[in-house]
C-alpha cells in the first residue's frame, strides 16, 4: 500500500515555500514598479508647484491637512492648536489667523484700487 505524502512535512515543505516566496516576490514586482513610477511623478510634480509659486512644500501639506479636513470642528480645533503652538514658540508674537486675512485683505483691496480694479467690499 502507498504511503499518503502531506506536502507540509518533511523534503516537500521546503519546496512548497520556495514556490510561494517566489509567487509573492513576482507578485509584488510590478507593484513596486508601479509605486515607484507614481512616488516619481509625485514628486515631479511637487517640485514644480513649488518651483512655479515659492511655498514650502511643508507649508502646502500643512494647509492641503487641514483643507482636507471634513470636520468643522476638527478643523477649529486643529487651527486652534497650531495657534497655541505658535504663540508658545514665537517668543510673545501672538498668531491671530482673523487679523492675519485681514490685513492680507487690505493689502489685496489697495492693491487692486491703486490698478485701477473695483473692489467689492
Amino acid at each position: 500500500m502507498a504511503e499518503t505524502i502531506d506536502p507540509k512535512v518533511g523534503h516537500n515543505s521546503g519546496q512548497i515555500q520556495n514556490e510561494a516566496v517566489m509567487a509573492l516576490h513576482n507578485a509584488l514586482l510590478p507593484l513596486e514598479q508601479e509605486a515607484k513610477t507614481l512616488a516619481e511623478r509625485r514628486r515631479k510634480l511637487r517640485q514644480q508647484f513649488k518651483s512655479d509659486t515659492g511655498i514650502s512644500l511643508k507649508v502646502f501639506d500643512a494647509a492641503r491637512t487641514m483643507a482636507m479636513i471634513e470636520d468643522d470642528d476638527g478643523r477649529q480645533q486643529r487651527l486652534e492648536a497650531y495657534q497655541r503652538v505658535y504663540n508658545a514658540l514665537s517668543r510673545g508674537e501672538q498668531m491671530d489667523w482673523f487679523s492675519v486675512e485681514e490685513e492680507r485683505g487690505a493689502e489685496a483691496d489697495a492693491v487692486d484700487e491703486a490698478a485701477g480694479v473695483p473692489v467689492a467690499h
